[in-house]
């Protein structure tokens, strides 16, 4: 039954809508909050673009027949794929210094094993001469008379010292070796003989010290090695003060020579001398040091002499 104002049923048992509601009945549940004053979202994360790659080519550009054809025509620049087909290029398309870049790359290529191959050969070639050069110049493997050479290794250099010939200044007093040794090298051996004679400060000193060669060239070298150190030392002696050296070339020793002399500090009455020279095989430097003014200049140069003459005479008659 219906009232006067009622809706009419409906006859097919539905009722009519519900008069709308306003927001504040909506429901609240799964609804996402107003924004406050001054809100302001987020930015959204940026993705990171892919770098374009630089001449992209279509996938035709992977097929044998197409690599044929990239063969054929000797070098396609990726500048000039872009996106185009293989069949779009051909001998008009790729220039003629295309073609020339690839080939000069493959011919790079091709001679890269034989040029390292090539090098290698040319550097044992160097080394080798370098050796032969190290060989011919200090020796080849001789160490006695018996190979032609005029002076052979002493074990003991200090037998072949004679004092005889210093007798004016030693007094009679007997000549002490300090030092006798030898050292052994590949091409060489050094042979060091030092004497005194005296009392101390008022006698004096000796000093033969050589090196003989395998070959008779390396006792050349050594003694203009030893020129050029000894003119090198006494140009920075007389610069820094170290002491006056004079350097000087001395005829009728050995094939060649040279002697140092010394000069005495002021009020000393030393007599420096050195002389050095190379005959043969062997290179020779011998010293002689006269303390107290017991002989001069000119006397202790002919002792020095004589010292060195009388020395290798001993040592090639051994």
């Amino acid at each position: 039954m219906t009232g006067r104002h009622s809706q009419p049923d409906d006859p097919y048992g539905r009722h009519s809508a519900p008069a709308p509601r306003g927001p504040e009945d909506l429901p609240t549940a799964g609804r996402r909050p107003a924004p406050s004053p001054g809100y302001r979202p987020a930015p959204e994360p940026q993705r990171q673009q892919p770098a374009p790659q630089y001449g992209d080519a279509p996938p035709e550009w992977d097929s044998d027949e197409n690599t044929y054809m990239i063969s054929k025509l000797g070098y396609v620049p990726k500048e000039s794929r872009g996106d185009h087909a293989p069949e779009y290029f051909d001998t008009e398309t790729v220039t003629a210094a295309d073609r020339s870049k690839f080939r000069t790359r493959k011919r790079a290529k091709k001679a890269s094993v034989v040029s390292r191959i090539l090098a290698g050969v040319v550097a044992l070639v160097v080394l080798g001469g370098i050796g032969f050069g190290i060989w011919f110049l200090a020796g080849s493997g001789a160490d006695d008379k018996g190979n032609g050479l005029t002076y052979a290794a002493l074990s003991k250099p200090c037998d072949k010292l004679d004092p005889a010939p210093m007798k004016d200044i030693t007094g009679g007093s007997d000549v002490k070796a300090t030092k006798d040794e030898v050292e052994k090298h590949a091409h060489s051996t050094e042979q060091f003989c030092e004497a005194s004679f005296g009392k101390p400060g008022e006698g004096g000193s000796v000093a033969v010290n050589t090196q003989v060669f395998k070959r008779d060239a390396g006792a050349k070298n050594a003694y203009e090695d030893a020129l050029d150190e000894a003119e090198l030392n006494a140009e920075e002696a007389t610069e820094t003060g170290g002491g006056e050296q004079l350097i000087e070339t001395v005829d009728g020793v050995g094939t060649k020579a040279y002697s140092n002399t010394r000069k005495a500090a002021k009020g000393s009455k030393t007599v420096d001398y050195t002389l050095v020279y190379y005959q043969d095989n062997a290179f020779i430097e011998t010293r002689l040091s006269v303390y107290n003014g017991a002989a001069s200049l000119s006397e202790v140069k002919g002792y020095t002499k004589a010292v060195a003459q009388k020395y290798m005479e001993n040592w090639a008659a051994a």
